[in-house]
């Protein structure tokens, strides 16, 4: 007799074989994926230059560790930061001015039960409506690369959290 089971899917939605394990390095990545990171830095060349290793890690995690996915959404990232100037750049609090609203707080440690880092979202101190595209867009790369510089690996596998409170 035979038994179909469906395939018993992890939480975060990566292959079992990136899966961080109790007793690992929390900044510990797989030989597998530092081998389609360095395929991703020679299908970029020059590009990726002053990009860390898990910085890019981060977006193959974005993707499900899928290369073709990565590679799109890591050029359309290369894309932005090039055409405003930011390339090999570490952006700061002056480039994303609009984080002194005080609407978006990181508490460094505070994760959820499925070790997700948290976010919290105050939209009544949100000044959109006087914000640029180009500040948003600063924003985010400032975003992206705070989070690869103060999450450890081992939660940014799992993806993140953010709780807004919409009162206005």
């Amino acid at each position: 007799m035979t038994e179909n089971k469906k395939k018993e899917k992890t939480f975060n939605r990566q292959p079992e074989r990136f899966q961080w394990k109790e007793g690992m390095d929390e900044e510990f990545i797989f030989p597998e994926e530092l081998q389609m990171i360095q395929d991703l830095r020679l299908h970029f060349g020059d590009r990726t230059k002053g990009l860390s290793d898990k910085l890019i890690l981060y977006f193959l995690l974005s993707r499900r560790e899928e290369m073709e996915p990565t590679k799109e959404v890591l050029n359309n990232y290369l894309n932005l930061v090039e055409e405003h100037g930011w390339a090999g750049k570490r952006l700061t609090l002056e480039d994303a001015h609009i984080l002194r609203h005080g609407h978006i707080r990181f508490h460094a440690g505070l994760y959820d039960k499925h070790d997700r880092p948290i976010t919290y979202i105050f939209m009544e101190n949100n000044k959109a409506k006087e914000s640029t595209i180009k500040d948003s867009l600063a924003f985010m790369v400032y975003e992206t690369q705070f989070t690869c510089e103060n999450v450890p690996l081992r939660y940014l596998r799992n993806g993140g959290v953010q709780v807004v409170n919409m009162k206005n």
